[in-house]
């Protein structure tokens, strides 16, 4: 991941020029509408196919895109603020990016419906300096396979992620695969910490709700590239009445373990210390979720911070995600309408592919450019944002973007 000191220096100098937004937040979305979506006929026309290239109403989605959602993964950017902090303890810095890399999962037992699938060039900026201390840009690189990237910035830190979605449909269950990796590099040491995320899996329990159950199962492993530390964190399998169960340890260069973390991955995690013989010395809750607001199941499930990720923001790119019109009216409540121009961007980007395809050439992402191989950290270290963004964001001169809404 390329974040070396005249990179930052670059973004700090770009970010000083825009101007911090100061606004006071929504704290709520039109609550969804009731619906008779027929989730039985849904599933014996999904089953053997990949979700992605099956466009399906607006009534299986919430108003997010995959951009924003995986925007939201910053809800506890907190977290890598309090591992800047460690830096003179090098195990307790891991173990506050393995709370980091848990609470991504927190939201997902409270969300029944999928994001909508971002359009090719479509983006997302969230720019909260002002009371999280982060400015993140997404953009959609790849539409088949559907790929999105993101990178962000906070006070010390900054993480890139980029992540190819699949999803497999068998009986009732959907699962949905994130091959990609994610990479956190904090700007007081030369080390860059990566770890790929878990499949995750719901299954319909109610097919005339359409309520599911999440699970997330398997062994999350983060690694740094300058020593052999690293944090082992297992996801349990729900059983005998436990359910989102985790535990994991924090192991230094000799195989030590010097911290251990337990707890349930959409609640809670406790951190404890050891001692050279393996005693617990100390125990302290390093991360919680954060209550959801009045009315939370009526809004999509969402929490305080995904409620404020679809407000309208001046100064953003043209392709923001927020601009989708189709999304917008599923938002507003008009589900007739969102399907309707859903039906019409979707068939405007496939006449847009067929043009590129007729004259021979191939789609070139704006904001997130080829790494040259010899900087690459890992196989999945593929890309790097491009700081230009920050140049048009400035300059409020965004004829380069495609017009990917019009139609």
């Amino acid at each position: 991941m390329t974040l070396n000191q005249d990179y930052l220096n670059s973004i700090k100098s770009e970010l000083e020029k825009l101007p911090i937004k100061h606004k006071k937040r929504r704290t709520h979305v039109p609550f969804r509408p009731t619906n008779n979506v027929n989730y039985l006929n849904m599933m014996k026309n999904c089953i053997g196919k990949e979700l992605s290239k099956v466009s399906l109403p607006v009534d299986f989605n919430e108003p997010l895109s995959t951009l924003q959602r995986l925007t939201e993964d910053l809800e506890y950017s907190y977290l890598l603020d309090k591992a800047v902090s460690e830096k003179h303890d090098p195990y307790k810095r891991l173990a506050y990016i393995s709370a980091f890399a848990l609470s991504a999962y927190s939201s997902l037992p409270n969300r029944n419906a999928k994001p909508f699938n971002p359009l090719l060039g479509e983006t997302f900026e969230f720019d909260r300096r002002e009371d999280r201390g982060f400015f993140s840009v997404a953009e959609q690189i790849s539409h088949h396979p559907p790929t999105s990237a993101l990178f962000a910035v906070g006070e010390g830190w900054a993480v890139q992620e980029k992540y190819t979605f699949s999803t497999a449909v068998k009986g009732k269950t959907f699962t949905v695969h994130q091959d990609g990796s994610t990479f956190i590099k904090f700007t007081d040491t030369d080390s860059t910490y990566v770890y790929k995320k878990l499949p995750c899996s719901r299954v319909i329990t109610n097919l005339v709700s359409g309520k599911v159950t999440t699970s997330c199962v398997g062994e999350i492993v983060i690694f740094q590239n300058k020593c052999a530390a690293q944090s082992r964190i297992k996801l349990v399998e729900n059983k005998n009445g436990s359910h989102n169960a985790i535990s994991g340890t924090i192991v230094d260069e000799n195989g030590r373990i010097r911290y251990q973390l337990h707890g349930v991955w959409d609640k809670h995690i406790l951190l404890r210390k050891l001692d050279e013989d393996g005693d617990i010395v100390a125990e302290t809750l390093v991360w919680q979720r954060f209550p959801l607001p009045e009315n939370s199941e009526k809004m999509h499930g969402f929490s305080q911070f995904a409620i404020e990720l679809n407000e309208l923001e001046e100064g953003v790119a043209p392709t923001d995600s927020r601009f989708r019109p189709d999304q917008r009216y599923m938002e507003n409540g008009d589900w007739k309408k969102a399907n309707h121009v859903k039906t019409e961007l979707e068939s405007r980007q496939r006449l847009r592919k067929a043009k590129r395809d007729e004259l021979g050439k191939t789609y070139t992402p704006l904001w997130f450019l080829p790494k040259p191989e010899s900087r690459r950290l890992t196989a999945d270290d593929q890309i790097e944002f491009n700081l230009d963004y920050l140049v048009h964001h400035r300059t409020k001169d965004w004829k380069i973007c495609p017009k990917i809404f019009e139609f």
